[in-house]
C-alpha cells in the first residue's frame, strides 16, 4: 500500500521505557494509520531515510485499518516523469525528462596524472 507522510510526533517513552516516535501517515485510500518507531529497533533502518513530513512512500503493511506493521519493507515509488524523444548525434533516440539540465561531468583522470602522497 502507498501513502504519504504527513506528520512526525515527538518522541514519547513506551511502557516499558524505550523511547519511540509515532509517524502519521495518509494511505492512498484517504484514511489516516500510524506506527511507532524505536530507533534501538532493527526495523528503524528501513525508515530512517524516509522519516520527513511530505515524503510518499510505497510497501507499507496494514496490521489493523489504523495501524502499520513498523517492520514493513517501504520504498520510494517511481514517478513518471515527463519527456519526450530527441534524436542524438550518432542517430540513436534518448527520452529526454523535460525541464532537466544535464549536469557537465568532472573530466577524466588518468593514473598517470596523479601523485601518490
Amino acid at each position: 500500500m502507498k501513502g504519504e507522510i504527513i506528520k512526525i510526533l515527538p518522541k514519547a517513552y513506551s511502557r516499558n521505557g524505550n523511547e519511540y516516535i509515532r509517524v502519521m501517515i495518509r494511505l492512498e485510500n484517504m484514511n489516516i494509520a500510524f506506527t511507532d518507531l524505536c530507533e534501538d529497533f532493527r526495523n528503524f533502518k528501513n525508515w530512517k531515510h524516509f522519516l520527513k513530513v511530505g515524503n510518499r512512500i510505497a510497501g507499507l503493511e496494514l496490521i489493523r485499518k489504523d495501524k502499520i506493521n513498523a517492520d514493513s519493507l517501504i520504498y520510494v515509488p517511481a514517478q513518471k516523469l515527463a519527456g519526450h524523444w530527441e534524436q542524438k548525434p550518432n542517430g540513436n533516440m534518448a527520452w529526454v525528462v523535460d525541464g532537466y539540465k544535464e549536469e557537465k561531468s568532472l573530466p577524466k583522470i588518468s593514473l598517470k596524472q596523479t601523485k601518490l602522497i
